[in-house]
């Protein structure tokens, strides 16, 4: 693992160095944050239909700036400038347990507004990690590392852990047509919800590039975008191109609740002999595309879903409670679904959720559930399948689950802060002889073995637990620079599969592993992955 202890260190000691002539983001950054921080609070209500901005779109570094249709200074409540300056993000951490060794992550992130109508926003990080067996694969097969970004190095490991490089650049610019309509085009990930997890859009996502046109109209906001796929074809140069058009309306309904209506449609950009495809009828704002799919006789993939919030703060209690809902129809059939045959082509998914924070910021507890059912987001081909890059653009089990995340947060002694997550998924995967259960959203649909009898967690069954706990001390202002801390965390996997019912087990085996971890970082971006 050379380049790994070398090339890593090196980094750390750079940032060290230049920690007095650069900036790093404050405590209070977006990009640091899960629903269970009180700026993502924040957030929500500057995201709510009432205060308008996107309909609960993160990650936030993407669109919380200051040039917005609501014309507010975003969470950050302050104003760029035409330059902010280079702020470095960073972590550097050792590892021990399973894939022990060191990791960091690097990157070099600015953004700035010119006469209140641009704004522009950059950053550019690297990642090296140590990774298990079956993600160093991944990586180097596909040239693609879990929506981190592009695979630019590879350690075999020869001697020592494996370990990849990862690159990942995200950047966006905007202008501002009018105090309430903004145009974007950018390349990164985005979250369309408000919880931990989306059927729509997660914030796992591989970054991809986008186009997008927002309209704030006061209680109604309207946000369109084009967003291009990219899907490896088992060479690091070799991309099949996908594109997806989506939009989203997001309405106040008073009384502290919000609904959003939701719709999609992806294609792939080769076509029956027509290259880079763009289909007009699905860059019209406010059209329906299940409709225009139908009329235009495509066999592209199109979504359709509905959202639901409360956000309040009770009678008895000051402090802020949320409650959360999305459905999602990739296809249904009522008539099969009252037949109760399991057809495979009833494909949907529920997602639900709660949390509460304290006003202060000192606690705060999220609890979510999420169900989708086989061959959800799969298609014929893997270019027309919801996803990009090797990575699911929705929730990021693909299909075919059931999921619980628990997530607890609270300071104690104004110093620490310690982060406990508990998850719990229970899969079925495809079996070792071939055929498809409909959980790889990757593989073809064609590969079922029949149209009948498709039910939720058919296939090999798979349970796994993951758990972990991050204690992280601020030590920023000893350096007179925001938002330093060094943390340790400890995490567990533990996952098991039982059998089809002709006895076939699973075609990938079971993954466990144990680490603990111990580190300094200003930023937690992609919090909640731990390989």
């Amino acid at each position: 693992m050379t380049f790994l202890r070398a090339e890593c260190c090196v980094l750390f000691v750079l940032v060290l160095l230049v920690i007095n002539s650069f900036s790093a983001q404050s405590t209070r950054t977006p990009t640091w944050f899960t629903p269970l921080d009180s700026e993502a609070i924040r957030a929500w209500e500057i995201a709510d239909s009432l205060d308008a901005m996107v309909p609960c779109i993160q990650p936030l570094s993407d669109w919380a700036g200051d040039v917005h249709g609501s014309g507010r200074s975003g969470v950050s409540m302050r104003e760029y400038g035409r330059f902010s300056g280079v702020n470095v993000d960073g972590e550097y951490k050792f590892i021990q347990g399973d894939n022990a060794g060191n990791a960091s992550i690097i990157g070099l992130r600015t953004s700035g507004d010119l006469h209140d109508v641009f704004h522009y926003e950059i950053s550019a990080e690297r990642w090296k990690l140590p990774v298990p067996e079956h993600l160093y694969d991944s990586g180097v097969k596909w040239g693609r590392f879990d929506g981190v970004g592009v695979v630019t190095g590879a350690n075999p490991g020869a001697g020592s852990v494996r370990a990849l490089q990862v690159d990942r650049l995200n950047f966006r610019t905007s202008v501002k047509l009018s105090p309430s309509i903004e145009f974007a085009i950018g390349h990164g990930p985005h979250h369309w919800g408000p919880g931990i997890r989306s059927l729509y859009f997660d914030r796992s996502m591989a970054p991809s590039s986008y186009m997008r046109l927002f309209i704030d109209a006061g209680p109604v906001n309207y946000t369109h975008i084009l967003l291009r796929t990219l899907h490896p074809m088992a060479l690091i140069d070799s991309n099949e191109i996908g594109w997806v058009a989506a939009h989203m309306v997001d309405v106040g309904l008073g009384g502290g609740f919000s609904g959003a209506l939701f719709g999609a449609v992806k294609w792939q950009s080769n076509d029956e002999g027509v290259n880079h495809r763009i289909e007009p009828s699905y860059l019209i704002p406010v059209v329906a595309f299940r409709p225009s799919e139908y009329a235009l006789g495509s066999s592209d993939n199109a979504l359709i879903g509905a959202q639901l919030i409360w956000r309040g703060y009770g009678k008895r209690s000051p402090n802020q409670k949320t409650a959360y809902g999305q459905i999602l129809f990739d296809e249904l059939l009522t008539s099969k679904l009252v037949e109760g045959t399991g057809w495979w082509g009833n494909k949907w998914g529920v997602l639900a959720g709660g949390s509460l924070n304290a006003r202060n910021g000192k606690w705060g507890c999220l609890i979510e559930g999420s169900v989708v059912r086989p061959f959800t987001y799969s298609h014929a081909t893997e270019t027309v399948a919801w996803t990009s890059a090797r990575k699911p653009l929705a929730h990021p089990l693909g299909a075919n689950f059931a999921n619980i995340i628990l997530r607890i947060k609270w300071v104690v002694q104004e110093e620490y802060t310690v982060r406990l997550a508990i998850e719990r998924a229970s899969r079925g995967l495809d079996p070792s002889t071939g055929y498809a259960t409909g959980s790889d959203i990757f593989r073809s649909y064609l590969d079922r073995e029949n149209d009948d009898d498709h039910f939720f967690l058919q296939g090999v069954g798979s349970e796994f637990q993951r758990v972990s706990i991050d204690i992280a001390r601020a030590i920023g202002e000893k350096f007179d620079v925001a938002g330093i801390e060094v943390f340790a965390r400890g995490s567990m996997r533990v996952e098991s599969h039982t059998v089809d019912e002709t006895g076939e087990g699973a075609s990938a085996d079971p993954w466990n592993a144990f680490r603990v971890q111990f580190g300094i970082r200003n930023t937690r971006v992609l919090e909640g992955r731990d390989w």
